[in-house]
């Protein structure tokens, strides 16, 4: 499988690029202008496709879990909490035949590997991965032990590393899959007390992009969907304690929804509010004497002030 990740394509005409480019922005600037509702949505089928939720025995794993079983999907959860599996469990009665659950530490390199076997073992080739699983801290930097900013790093990115490598080779070899990353717009900018968790999601990010462009590299693009999506703060009990001001906080299950819709849409990336995809761009256009200002214009310094966490 790795040699087909080999195959190389070659810089195209560039004329024909950049009318591409052209085309699409022109197309997304007159999309803005058309009501949500009135766009055609052409959902893919994925009954009795197999979708793999790291983090699914809680939050918005646990909502997307129960979205994709009344789509008739088979849902494989792994979740590091044996009650949250079994609480899932018990949540998603009559859907026993579609469900199962393993528990695994992704900290765990070599874990991670011999589950993903089992996994193909007991139910088979996973169309659809969807790393969700997250951990956040909430500490200052010098208050952060070492062993929770590995942890971080180990949940919220490195383990994406070992899932991708685990299935991703029998997707190249059916010719199908989608990759999915749940990361967080605290990928694109810095939040104080959130030292490890922004570093683990611009890490995530920057793998994910890099991920779609080897795809393209190998011709596998048009098989093989990836994902990005990057909300705003989440009302979870992951975030508890944490507020936001100017910018409305988001229910699970307001998120969960439109999570399951980008990957039935197979779109590439999800940002949410979707306002906040051009906060990179801004970032970089103003002058850097401007981040401070910004980041207390958005209420940033006081975000995580009373943060609990779960």
């Amino acid at each position: 499988m790795a040699q087909e990740m080999k195959m190389t394509k070659k810089t195209s005409n560039r004329f024909k690029s950049f009318l591409f480019i052209l085309y699409h922005v022109f197309k997304n600037f007159i999309l803005f202008f058309v009501p949500n509702r009135l766009m055609p949505k052409n959902f893919k089928n994925v009954n009795d496709q197999c979708i793999l939720i790291t983090g699914g025995g809680s939050g918005i794993g646990q909502l997307m879990v129960m979205k994709f079983l009344k789509l008739g999907a088979k849902v494989i959860i792994w979740d590091v909490n044996v009650d949250n599996l079994d609480r899932t469990r018990q949540m998603a009665k009559g859907y026993d035949e579609k469900l199962f659950c393993y528990r695994i530490d992704l900290c765990q390199k070599d874990s991670i590997y011999e589950t993903a076997k089992q996994v193909q073992n007991d139910v088979g080739p996973v169309d659809i991965l969807i790393n969700n699983a997250g951990v956040v801290t909430g500490k200052n930097i010098l208050d952060l032990s070492d062993e929770q900013i590995q942890r971080t790093m180990n949940v919220n990115v490195i383990s994406h590393f070992f899932t991708i490598r685990a299935f991703l080779p029998r997707m190249i070899e059916r010719k199908s899959g989608h990759i999915v990353t749940i990361a967080s717009l605290a990928g694109e900018l810095g939040v104080a007390l959130l030292t490890d968790y922004c570093a683990s999601k611009f890490a995530a990010i920057g793998m994910e992009q890099s991920l779609h462009f080897e795809l393209a590299k190998a011709n596998l693009d048009s098989q093989i969907k990836t994902t990005i999506v990057k909300p705003w703060l989440i009302t979870t009990g992951m975030f508890s304690g944490a507020h936001s001001d100017l910018i409305p906080m988001f229910s699970p299950e307001y998120v969960a929804q439109k999570i399951v819709e980008a990957i039935l849409l197979e779109k590439s990336v999800l940002v949410l509010p979707w306002y906040l995809e051009y906060m990179g761009i801004l970032l970089k256009i103003f002058p850097s004497k401007c981040l401070i200002p910004i980041y207390d214009f958005l209420g940033g310094f006081e975000s995580m002030d009373n943060f609990t966490g779960r």
